[in-house]
């Protein structure tokens, strides 16, 4: 079982301020395992993108920072409507790939919820749980 502890966007702005300054991100191409990634979100989730309404692996626009400046233990964000920020560290993981663009699928919050348990916790198990 694949788990990943991932802390929750604390800055979520489009350039992400945080007290110290700007976290400078670089437009990357789209990492090596962001096309697996992608299937097994979609395999794992059931969500499928709709026709039209964004949310698709081409629309994603994909940028590496530095993002223990935002958080220490930040791997990753999906700032609506397209973009994923991964941290120099997490560019191959891609359990953290798979992760953001599970946001991407479901193209935001989920009943209030940004990592509800399904699917994120189960069946996908892209994010762990207290002390697992």
């Amino acid at each position: 079982m694949r788990l990943l502890r991932i802390v929750t966007l604390a800055c979520a702005v489009a350039a992400l301020r945080c007290g110290k300054g700007d976290v400078d991100f670089y437009p990357i191409a789209p990492p090596a395992a962001a096309r697996g990634a992608w299937w097994a979100a979609r395999a794992c989730s059931g969500v499928v993108p709709t026709r039209g309404g964004g949310g698709e692996l081409g629309d994603v626009q994909w940028f590496v920072a530095d993002l223990s400046q935002v958080h220490p233990h930040l791997m990753g964000a999906w700032l609506p409507p397209d973009t994923i920020v991964l941290d120099l560290a997490h560019v191959r993981d891609s359990v953290t790939i798979e992760h953001e663009l599970l946001h991407h699928l479901l193209r935001g919050s989920v009943n209030g919820e940004a990592h509800p348990f399904v699917p994120f916790v189960w069946p996908c198990h892209l994010i762990g749980t207290v002390g697992g």
